[in-house]
């Protein structure tokens, strides 16, 4: 399993678009505090299981339909990920 951290605006706001996990990837996107993360699938050409986590607490874990689906809730950590690896 690997684990890539993204940091900065640009690599957040671009996620996993053209660089889909493999199975046992996560990529993870941190955040300073708690805030609401906005995740959308536009671009993204298969399903992502994506984890919202707070305080160390998983808040909401879902798979996300490839190129259509919003979802946000507040974390600071947002995980993504193949949903073989779930």
């Amino acid at each position: 399993m690997s684990d890539y951290h993204l940091e900065g605006f640009f690599a957040k706001f671009r996620g996993v678009i053209g660089r889909y996990p493999e199975p046992g990837d996560r990529y993870l996107f941190p955040f300073d505090k708690v805030v609401r993360v906005p995740v959308h699938m536009l671009g993204v050409r298969k399903p992502l299981q994506v984890e919202w986590w707070a305080r160390g607490e998983l808040v909401e874990r879902r798979i996300m339909p490839a190129w259509w689906g919003t979802h946000s809730e507040r974390a600071d950590l947002v995980i993504e990920s193949a949903p073989e690896a779930a």
